[in-house]
């Protein structure tokens, strides 16, 4: 296992720079003179994408908020391990998702990529989902806009109009981030 503060003290600032990004939307910089590797994600919100260009088949699952509707942890978590092997077997270093945000408002134009309204099922999905997928030796990231206006700003461009509301709103929403820890 290599040091990791080592490694951090050795890079230089165009060096960080450059690994905050990548080189491809897959694929992230590497720095051979420090041996440190492009690592290659890839998600997809209903099976493994790999890189878009291999001509692969993907698995194509029920979308996250269809399995949020089936209250079936088990089969949640045989999911995950399906994913875990997918990626594997498409030389995926890191599985991007789930996406945990809560359905706060019904135009939300990705909902499909939630599991659910309910904060509490939503962490309980996330558990199983990231205990599938790691159980195949998978890293994954799990993905969430914590802020009710995040995602509409994002995809606008338009600046978030307010921090993080106050009270059960913003417990509602900050909860299935915490439950998968």
């Amino acid at each position: 296992m290599p040091n990791i503060e080592k490694l951090l003290n050795e890079l230089t600032l165009e060096e960080k720079i450059l690994l905050l990004s990548g080189f491809d939307a897959w694929h992230t910089n590497k720095v051979e003179r420090l041996n440190i590797p492009s690592i290659k994600m890839s998600d997809g919100p209903n099976g493994v994408r790999g890189n878009g260009n291999s001509g692969e088949p993907s698995a194509c699952f029920p979308s996250a908020i269809s399995l949020g509707s089936s209250w079936n942890m088990s089969l949640i978590n045989r999911l995950g391990i399906e994913l875990g092997e997918e990626a594997i077997a498409k030389d995926v270093d890191v599985l991007l998702g789930p996406t945990i945000n809560i359905h706060r408002h019904p135009l939300g134009g990705r909902h499909f990529e939630s599991f659910s309204e309910d904060p509490y099922l939503t962490g309980r999905i996330a558990i199983e989902y990231v205990n599938g997928v790691q159980s195949k030796n998978c890293p994954i990231i799990v993905a969430m806009a914590t802020e009710p206006n995040v995602a509409t700003a994002l995809m606008t461009l338009a600046p978030v109009p307010a921090i993080c509301p106050k009270g059960s709103i913003a417990n509602a929403v900050r909860l299935p981030s915490v439950i998968p820890v």
